[in-house]
């Protein structure tokens, strides 16, 4: 069996005068950018350019898809409500000595089994029924996701 030759379409191709910049970059709605080294045309050796503190935060935050960021921001939504709600009743103090923090992250290893537990089994939809087994799974996957 032939294999046709590949041929490439060279005039596509953008010249170096046409090459987009990293915040352009940034800006561009796709979860396949994920792994973006930082390159630049100024310098032609080994290493780019000094990288600037906010091209940084770009490269982080895009690092992390859409939809994750915001299963983790739903499932940190729930835990405070979950903690204000569980806070304002009298036994929580008891069952630990103290409160629950809202920030998840300064939970201790013992605490954070203590209080997850409780979260998982205790925590509903609006509606007051269960969430499905796979959200369940979200939101531990959130959590982890969020402490490392």
């Amino acid at each position: 069996m032939d294999v046709p030759d590949f041929a490439v379409d060279w005039a596509s191709f953008p010249s170096d005068d046409e090459l987009i910049s990293l915040s352009q970059m940034m800006d561009i709605p796709t979860q396949q950018l994920v792994d973006m080294p930082y390159v630049t045309r100024d310098n032609k050796g080994r290493f780019s350019s000094p990288v600037k503190q906010a091209d940084l935060e770009n490269i982080q935050k895009c690092s992390v898809p859409i939809k994750t960021r915001n299963n983790n921001k739903w499932a940190l939504n729930l835990w405070k409500d979950w903690v204000d709600n569980r806070n304002s009743k009298p036994e929580t103090y008891f069952e630990k000595g103290k409160l629950i923090p809202t920030d998840i992250n300064t939970l201790n290893d013992e605490e954070l089994q203590f209080w997850l537990q409780r979260f998982i089994v205790e925590i509903r939809r609006k509606d007051g029924t269960n969430y499905p087994p796979k959200k369940y799974k979200l939101k531990i996957g959130s959590f982890w996701f969020i402490m490392r």
